[in-house]
Formats: structure tokens, sequence, C-alpha cells
């Protein structure tokens, strides 16, 4: 089966920016919640951010996505005229690799030394700032069981306070710990806050300014619609306060994707499917563009291996042109194996002609050019739209192959109606809006809430109890005295009251 996928663009506006990322930045209320497909510049809004001396904590699901956003920060911060240590300064990654490197260069007590970040703006230069962070060590950091001298009043409060922007980026792959704290800052930034200096209203003994605490916006960023608006609401955060921002596809502008031929093969492996397109990889290698190979399974990976290089190598590609990315060898540092193929997180996957990877290349690895992808179709739907998304870029024409088979269909009922779908196109052109809505189903429909029960139903109602689990640790944390504590004690979420008494809360920590 096979079918084409048409070129696709963003609008421009006279800045070079598109609509949504001049929203980004622009647009006033501190809740966004945000949709656009694979490629069209949410990170990049940012970066502008960052250039009108703003303050950005960026919140990422995987280490590789840190380190690939911060080395593409700071190569186009050199690019536009800063000396590499200061844009190395003004970018810094919050990860357990960048822990590893601190305690190699002789930082001990690696979270005071990330309080001390969050707490002075280096000023070296002009210009903002960006942390990349993965969730853990936000959420660590928060939670830090022993206050530092000089440091025992930091809290989620200062985050707020400290940052302009805190954004979760591909908010579709979050967890329920992730989505709770996500909901926790935006319940933080929406409430109104008491004012001593302003006149009673409604029998309180002061007004309220409708400002929330701090001074950050925060941004779910997603890469298909997700109807996040009624879990926050259940969580208190105000309707008004929220807004919900998409990226429009366009026939003109800047380029996505070009046309892009999207081919389904029923073959027993990869090797196989390598076997039935290897000119068209000669091809691509000669023309000094990337291939990549995505498999769902890391064992079948090692195993294939040897068979996938000696196919490259019959076509004049040595195993010297190809990186291997997966979850087990990026834990390791550069290497070059027996094989003669190349692995470890710090290569930079540029200097190479064939990329052979696990789901590790979905985010945080960026192509140099890769207009031909040959992929298994990943365990979810939202897999498969990453993987095609990062072939063909920049307005390229290419063409995405997808193995499957009949074990793989049985398997994932998404794949099934996917398959469906193609073959009542086979032979078409699509829109990419209408792969997206096919893929995007199953995803939206965890997201929606589709019942009121106790504790753990839906991801939604998960996200429920995480935030109001969040809302009492900072309630017991040290950091919360005084005026923070009743201003958690006020505005926590039913969930949060609901686990207030020590059984409840010792059951669901459990749980978790």
């Amino acid at each position: 089966m096979e079918l084409s996928v048409a070129r696709h663009c963003v609008a421009q506006l006279e800045n070079g920016l598109s609509p949504l990322q001049q929203a980004l930045l622009d647009e006033p209320r501190r809740v966004r919640i945000v949709d656009a497909p694979t490629g069209a510049g949410k990170t990049y809004a940012f970066q502008q951010a960052l250039l009108r001396d703003q303050r950005i904590l960026f919140i990422v699901p995987t280490r590789r996505l840190a380190q690939n956003i911060a080395a593409g920060l700071i190569d186009e911060l050199v690019k536009s005229g800063w000396q590499a240590a200061n844009a190395e300064r003004k970018v810094q990654i919050w990860s357990s690799d960048q822990t590893a490197v601190l305690r190699e260069q002789g930082v001990e007590n690696i979270r005071g030394y990330r309080v001390r970040q969050v707490q002075a703006l280096d000023g070296t230069r002009s210009g903002g700032e960006m942390i990349i962070a993965v969730p853990e060590v936000v959420s660590q950091l928060l939670h830090r069981a022993y206050l530092d001298k000089g440091q025992s009043g930091f809290s989620v409060f200062d985050v707020l306070d400290d940052f302009d922007h805190i954004v979760f980026d591909e908010f579709h792959t979050i967890e329920a710990r992730g989505f709770g704290l996500a909901a926790l800052f935006a319940k933080l930034v929406s409430v109104d806050l008491p004012h001593p200096g302003l006149p009673p209203q409604g029998g309180k003994e002061a007004g309220t300014v409708p400002a929330g605490y701090g001074v950050a916006k925060v941004s779910l960023l997603s890469a298909t619609p997700l109807d996040i608006k009624p879990v926050l609401i259940k969580l208190g955060v105000p309707e008004d306060r929220m807004m919900e921002l998409h990226e429009s596809i366009t026939a003109e502008g800047r380029p996505l994707h070009g046309d892009v031929t999207l081919r389904l093969e029923t073959l027993p492996d990869m090797p196989t499917v390598l076997a039935q397109h290897l000119e068209q990889v000669r091809a691509e290698v000669g023309q000094n563009r990337q291939v990549v190979i995505i498999y769902n399974a890391l064992a079948d990976l090692k195993r294939q291996l040897p068979d996938l290089l000696r196919l490259l190598q019959s076509v004049g590609i040595p195993a010297a042109q190809v990186l291997v990315v997966n979850s087990i060898d990026d834990s390791g540092g550069n290497n070059q194996s027996g094989y003669g193929y190349h692995a470890g997180r710090q290569q930079d996957p540029d200097d190479f002609s064939v990329l052979v990877a696990t789901a590790s290349v979905e985010v945080g690895v960026t192509f140099r050019a890769a207009n031909l992808m040959l992929m298994e179709p990943g365990f979810a739907p939202m897999n498969f739209l990453q993987r095609y998304g990062r072939a063909a870029r920049r307005g390229e024409d290419g063409a995405v192959v997808v193995r499957t088979d009949s074990r793989l269909q049985e398997r994932h009922p998404w794949l099934r109606e996917l398959c469906n779908w193609m073959d009542a196109h086979n032979g078409k052109a699509v829109s990419i809006q209408e792969l997206s809505r096919v893929l995007s189903r199953s995803v939206q429909a965890c997201f929606r809430e589709d019942s009121d029960t106790l504790y753990f139903g839906s991801l939604p109602q998960q996200a429920v109890y995480a935030s109001g689990l969040y809302w009492q640790v900072l309630l017991r944390h040290k950091s919360s005295k005084a005026h923070r504590r009743e201003h958690l004690l006020q505005h926590q979420p039913a969930s949060s009251k609901h686990l207030g008494t020590s059984k409840n809360l010792w059951i669901t920590m459990l749980s978790y």
C-alpha cells in the first residue's frame, strides 16, 4: 500500500516567525495549551524569548532531547555573534548526564548548585537564559529533603518568580507524575492572590489581584491537539486564564515537509526491507543525504545489525559511516565497535550517512538531511507520527517505508486501523491533517476524562491525584512556611484535601 502525503507549510509573518511562535511570545494569559506538528518550530519561539532577555525553564521527556536542544541553541547563538563560552553559560542542562559531569568537576552538592543557578542570572552579556531539564530533576529540586544554608526558603514559588516561561515539551508523551507537576505550576500562576492594599471584595478582609503567583507563563506543547483543559479546570485553574494555541497548516509559507511517499510493506524483518531498497539507499548516501532505519525492539536491532552492515557494505557504505542510536549504547561514551559502526550519546548524527536506531531517535535527534526512512511502526500511533515527522524536513521530498506483518497488526489495533485507512486511500494524495487525525485518536482518548472514579482510572484522573500528591508534599516541605503555606492551603485542589489524611497519602505514594 502506498500514498502520498502532500507538501505542507506554516504561515510566516514579516519577522520570520509563524503566528503560533509569535503568540507563544506575546499571549498574555499565563497558561497556554499548544499544539503544532513536528518540525513547526515550537522550540524556536523560546529561543527568541531568550534573545528578548527572558529566562526559560524548558522541561523535556528525555536526556537526549535535552542535549540536542542545548547543542542546537548554543550553535544558533554562536552563529548570531555570541562568544561560544558565553552561549554555553546561558544554556544549561539539568539531567542525570549533566549530574555526572558536575560530579567529575568536583561539585558535591548538585541540588544546591542548581538552586544557585536558578537564583542568579549569568551577567556575562545581555540576553536571557535557558535551563533545559528532565522532569525528574525538577521534582527532586522542589522536594529536596535537606535545605542548604542560605537557600532554606527556596521553593516552587521561587521557580515561578525566577523564570519568565516554564515549558513542558512533547506533552503528548507525558505520564501522570509529569502531568501533575505541570498542573501544579498552572494552578499557582492562575489563581488570584490576596492583596492587603486593595479594598475588600465579597466580604473578604482584603481584595485580590488576578495575576497568580510569580511572573512565569506555563506552556504545554504537544504534536497533536489534547483535551487538557477539563483536567486543569477540575484542579481549579480558571478557564479564562487559559489559552489554546494552534499552528495552522498552509499551502504556502515556511515549508515543514515536501511531498512524502508513505509505503507499507509486509516483510519479515528490517534487513529484508533494506535489501528491497538498497539501490535507493545507495543513491541517497551518494547525494550526501542520510538514511534512517528505525526498529521497535533493541533485541532485534542487535541481532540483525550484522546483516544490515553487510548489505550496506555491498553498495559501498562502510560500517564507519553508521551510527547506532539506542538507550543502552547512548548510556556509555563514544565508541567504535568491533563491527566498525559507531555509538554513544556524544556522537554528532550529522557526521554519519546511516542511522540505525530504536525509539530513542523519535525525539532528541536532529537529522542532517534524511529524506529516506525505513522503519518499524512503533508501539503507539504517536511513535509512528514522531518517526514519520523526522523525515524530509524543510520542504524536501522524501519517502517513508514502514514494515508491517500480521503479528504487529494483531498486537496493535491502531496499526490495523492505519492499514485499513491506507488501503482505502491507496495510490492517492492525502494531507498531513488527515494522517494526523487517524494516528492521534488513541492518544487524544487517553487525555479525555471518561470517569470520575476515585484514584487511578484514566490518565486525567491519575494526573488530578498526582497534582494533589505534589501539593501535599509541598505543604509538608520545610520551605513552606507562613504565607507560602497559607497560600498552598487556600488554593489546594480537592484531590490534595482528600490526600490530606496520612492514610490516604501513604496509599497514594505507594501506588506511585
